[in-house]
């Protein structure tokens, strides 16, 4: 593979690709002023791709901002991704792999330019990013409603986080054999721990493998914030030749090449600016690769439609006009105004010096920031007061200066006698959602929701405001144990010890394979006996140490968390509300959520039918006030004989004093006088009897009976001694053999 300033002219071999990234249409919508700069760019990105001639597109993921984009967001891409892609030019493309990589409905697994319906002139792939992921009980994200339409082929899903697999879809034109993988966003730890324990394959072409040109897509962290929260490149094969790196705003368009692994790796970039920092302040670019075998060139194209953007660094110390110790206010505000005015005409220069010539409408209001180092020497204005001089002349009214405070060297002495004491400089933008969470949790006492996937639940309400993330979660959790307790005819006495056993292997099973799925794994489990507990929460004790907590000290940190959530207590507050409540979660058996009422309540309000099971086990308890302890009286063989075949017959299965049965859907009466029957000709019965006044039967034998006002009634008892014979009673418990 090698990189060359010209593909040649062979255009029949040549397969032309524009690869853009983290589109984020959708950002800041609302803002009066910056409300379509998202929208107007991705159109641009769009509009290039038809006027040159490309054979494909490749989205790095996130084309949205938001989980779940709003109909002002979904109606611009579809309307870009129509007007750009489709038409009457023929796709000279042929894809040879099975694709079904592209989509999970059977009846339309294919790709979209194979599609007889439509008639694709640009094929889009695309592969999901951190901000447009799936979520819900379907998995399903926005890229799934545009695959869904026609408009684009989304690849690179990930179903197993512990068990990845990555297949390409293969593509030939000409001569030239080109392999596409995608790796959609994963939690950069999981990713980083599936690669290390080698849960991660990647899947090649068995006919002659080397002659393909492999191309893989990631969107992950592309440097290392922390020890194992990025991609590290020597994780990725040494067969690829390119690697189209999403999710890093800082446009490096030009190919860098990885000597270790023997590949290139280009990180396009955002096409819209959604922090006003040093990275988001490079000139956006998009890329036209030209393919022909095993050989490629790249043209860089400026994306025109950017909004200018000028950072500035000024240190207030370094200027000598200013001289600290005095009253400098008005002297540093003038100052400032300056280097703010300045960098306004900076940026509506360069705007205007790569506009077109004929480019006629008024440039936009440009992105300015100026991050100011200071000291107490020095009187500074209010950040936001100053901001809003520049009303109409720039698009961030509100935050154009950032003060910081310089840093003081002759401190080092001090800091050395507080070497003890560890430091709370948690920085507000390393602080996140989910280790708020977990810190928050760690304080509880949780006895039936494992706590990691609580908050990965809370995480989802909160940053992709999936409304239904909580109520998922606790409804399909509370389900899976409650048929475990009813497989296993779990006790009162020994409830809440089981319950913790299967909050431990669950937390266990999640921790070292994540996100398997819950109602399998329950259902092939049994709990029963649980051997190696003390084995699990050794493990797991392990793990949690491992875990990365930026929050040590969350207690002593709300001024750090004044942008996040102002502070700690507010914080807990809106988990209460997300949660119903969780700081009351655990203080008490009988107020075990709001959802568990009673759940570990006196005994005498243990049990009620299943029936009014709702989903979320809010009268999973009810009241046993004719429980009988003596539970030996439960066991004595019961016989059915009829001839209707078992699955007629089926139960209500609850931990009730009196258990119901059903044939045919109509229910038992107490006793035998009027027992709904059909066709039965004769019945025996083990009568479990826990009424003290009467005796325990054996094998009833029962004669025939008569039909009578639409039931079957009893016509006579054969069989039955009298001390044996029994008036009138209620079931306890009955067994079809």
């Amino acid at each position: 593979m090698q990189i060359i300033e010209d593909t040649g002219t062979d255009e029949s071999s040549t397969i032309r690709i524009l690869v853009s990234t983290d589109n984020h249409v959708g950002y800041l919508e609302k803002d009066p002023i910056r409300g379509n700069d998202s929208h107007n760019t991705f159109d641009e990105v769009m509009k290039c791709a038809r006027t040159n001639d490309v054979d494909m597109v490749i989205l790095c993921g996130d084309l949205f901002h938001e989980n779940k984009p709003s109909r002002k967001a979904m109606y611009q891409v579809m309307r870009s991704l129509r007007l750009n892609c489709l038409g009457e030019r023929p796709c000279e493309l042929e894809i040879l792999s099975d694709q079904s990589v592209v989509s999970r409905d059977a009846a339309l697994g294919h790709i979209n330019v194979e599609d007889p319906e439509i008639n694709i002139a640009v094929p889009v792939f695309s592969i999901h990013g951190n901000h447009d992921d799936p979520s819900g009980e379907d998995r399903l994200c926005a890229l799934d409603i545009l695959q869904m339409s026609g408009l684009i082929n989304y690849f690179g899903q990930v179903p197993e986080n512990d068990n990845i697999t990555v297949r390409p879809i293969l593509i030939k034109k000409g001569n030239t054999k080109f392999a596409l993988y995608g790796l959609s966003n994963i939690r950069d730890e999981r990713l980083y721990r599936s690669f290390k324990q080698g849960n991660v394959r990647f899947m090649r072409p068995d006919v002659d493998p080397d002659s393909w040109f492999n191309v893989i897509v990631v969107h992950q962290n592309h440097t290392s914030h922390t020890e194992t929260g990025y991609l590290p490149e020597n994780f990725i094969p040494d067969f690829f030749d390119l690697v189209l790196w999403g999710h890093e705003h800082e446009c490096i368009i030009d190919p860098v090449y990885n000597p270790q692994q023997n590949f290139y790796v280009v990180q396009p970039g955002s096409s819209v600016a959604t922090s006003l920092c040093p990275g988001e302040a490079v000139s956006k670019h998009i890329a036209i690769f030209s393919i022909i075998k095993k050989s490629f060139s790249m043209e860089k194209i400026r994306l025109k439609t950017v909004r200018p953007f000028i950072m500035k660094d000024i240190s207030l110390y370094e200027n000598i006009a200013i001289k600290p110790n005095t009253n400098n206010k008005s002297i540093v505000t003038a100052f400032l105004i300056e280097k703010v005015q300045e960098a306004i005409e900076e940026a509506l220069n360069e705007w205007k010096s790569f506009q077109e010539p004929y480019y006629k409408e008024d440039p936009p209001l440009p992105l300015i920031r100026l991050k100011v180092e200071y000291s107490l020497e020095y009187q500074v204005e209010n950040p936001q007061r100053f901001s809003n001089r520049f009303v109409g002349k720039v698009a961030n009214p509100n935050d154009i200066v950032k003060f910081y405070m310089r840093k003081n060297t002759r401190n080092k002495a001090i800091k050395s006698l507080q070497s003890d004491i560890e430091p709370l400089n948690v920085k507000l933008e390393n602080i996140k959602v989910e280790d708020l969470v977990k810190e928050f949790l760690s304080i509880q006492s949780l006895v039936c929701l494992p706590e990691y996937e609580l908050g990965e639940a809370v995480t989802k309400f909160i940053e992709k405001d999936d409304r239904e993330a909580l109520k998922c979660f606790v409804t399909a959790h509370i389900d899976s144990q409650v048929k475990l307790l009813i497989k296993n005819l779990v006790t009162e006495e020994n409830l809440e010890e089981e319950l913790k056993k299967q909050k431990l292997f669950y937390e266990e099973r999640t921790k070292l394979k994540f996100e398997e799925d819950k109602e399998e794994f329950y259902m092939k489990n049994d709990f029963g006996n649980l051997n190696k507990i003390s084995l699990l929460e050794k493990n797991y004790n392990e793990n949690i140490n491992n875990e990365t907590t930026h929050n040590r000290h969350i207690s002593n940190s709300n001024e750090n968390l004044n942008d996040h959530n102002e502070n700690m207590n507010n914080y807990n507050e809106d988990i209460n509300n997300y949660t119903g409540n969780i700081n009351n979660y655990n203080r008490s058996r009988n107020n075990y959520n709001e959802n568990i009422n009673n759940y570990n309540g006196n005994t005498n309000n243990y049990s009620r039918t299943v029936n009014n099971y709702n989903g979320s086990l809010n009268e999973y308890n009810e009241g046993t006030n004719n429980y009988n302890p003596n539970i030996n009286n439960y066991s004595s063989n019961i016989n059915i004989s009829s001839n209707l075949k078992p699955n007629d017959i089926y139960k209500n299965i609850s931990k009730t004093i009196k258990e119901e049965y059903f044939i045919d859907d109509k229910q038992f009466i107490s006793g035998f006088d009027n027992i709904p029957l059909t066709n039965m000709q004769s019945v025996q019965y083990k009568i479990y009897n826990t009424d003290k006044n009467y005796p325990i039967s054996q094998n009833l034998n029962h004669g025939k009976w008569k039909y009578q006002n639409n039931i079957y009634v009893k016509d006579e008892i054969d069989n039955i001694s009298d001390n044996e014979f029994i008036p009138k009673f209620n079931f306890k418990r009955a067994k079809l053999l």
